[in-house]
C-alpha cells in the first residue's frame, strides 16, 4: 500500500508509516534473536532515538561481539569519543581486518598520534592507504597532507606522492586537490604522472565512478 501511494505521489498516512515501521522492527528482531549480526546492527539503528533505544544498545554490542564490522567500528567510535583509546583501537583493528575503510583510517590516525598504540608512521601509512583503497577520502587526504608537511607526520617530503594522494582525495569527494603550492615543487611531467597514478589507483580499486570532477578541477584548489 505504501509503495502504491508513493508511486502516485500521494501522502502516506502516518498510521501506515507507523505500522510499516513496527513491522520492520518485528522482522529485524526475529532475525536478531536468531543470531543475525547484520540484523542486530540494523535493529540498533532502527531503535535509535526511540523509547526502546536502550534495547538497541544491547543489540549493537551483540552485533559487535559476533564480529559485524560496522558494529565494531561504531563501538570503536564510542570508545574514542570517551578517550578510551586502547579500547577504541581494539575495536577498530577488528573492523579493519574485515576491510572496513573507515576503521582502517581510524587505525592510521591512531598510529600517527600514538593514541592507544605506539607511534608508528610506517603502520600509519599502511592503514591509511588501506582506508583509501576502500574509498575513504579522509585517508587519502591525510596521506597527501603527510607527504606535503613531512615533519608533522615523520614522513620524508615527497611532493609527487602528495600530489597523487590529493588528486585521489579530491576524486573521492573530500579535501583540496593537488594545488598550486604542491605543484610549484613539481615539473609539468611530474604533475601529469601524479594524476595518472591517481587514476590508476582509482581504477584498480573500483573507484573510477568517483571521477565526476572535471580534470581541470584537479589542477586547482577548490
Amino acid at each position: 500500500m505504501i509503495g502504491v501511494l508513493r508511486a502516485v505521489h500521494l501522502p502516506v498516512p502516518f498510521a501506515l508509516q507507523h505500522r510499516a515501521r513496527e513491522r520492520e522492527i518485528e522482522l529485524l528482531t526475529a532475525r536478531a534473536k536468531a543470531g543475525d549480526a547484520k540484523a542486530q546492527f540494523e535493529l540498533w539503528d532502527a531503535l535509535s532515538g526511540t523509547p526502546d533505544s536502550w534495547k538497541g544498545e544491547q543489540w549493537l554490542k551483540r552485533s559487535a561481539e559476533l564480529g559485524y564490522a560496522e558494529a565494531e567500528r561504531e563501538m570503536g567510535d564510542r570508545a574514542e569519543a570517551a578517550d578510551e583509546h586502547k579500547l577504541a583501537v581494539d575495536w577498530y583493528r577488528k573492523a579493519a581486518l574485515q576491510g572496513d575503510g573507515s576503521a582502517n583510517t581510524a587505525m592510521g590516525f591512531a598510529y600517527l598520534t600514538g593514541e592507544g598504540v605506539p607511534l608508528d608512521v610506517s603502520k600509519a601509512a599502511q592503514f591509511l592507504e588501506a582506508g583509501a583503497e576502500r574509498g575513504d577520502a579522509f585517508a587519502a587526504e591525510e596521506l597527501g597532507g603527510c607527504y606535503r608537511r613531512a615533519g608533522d607526520c615523520l614522513l620524508s617530503a615527497d611532493f609527487n606522492a602528495a600530489c597523487k594522494w590529493l588528486f585521489i582525495a579530491r576524486a573521492l569527494g573530500n579535501g583540496p586537490t593537488c594545488d598550486a603550492d604542491v605543484q610549484s615543487h613539481l615539473s609539468p611531467f611530474q604533475i601529469l604522472e601524479a594524476r595518472q597514478r591517481a587514476e590508476n589507483f582509482l581504477r584498480l580499486y573500483g573507484h573510477l565512478y568517483h571521477l565526476n570532477v572535471k580534470r581541470s578541477d584537479w589542477a586547482t584548489s577548490p
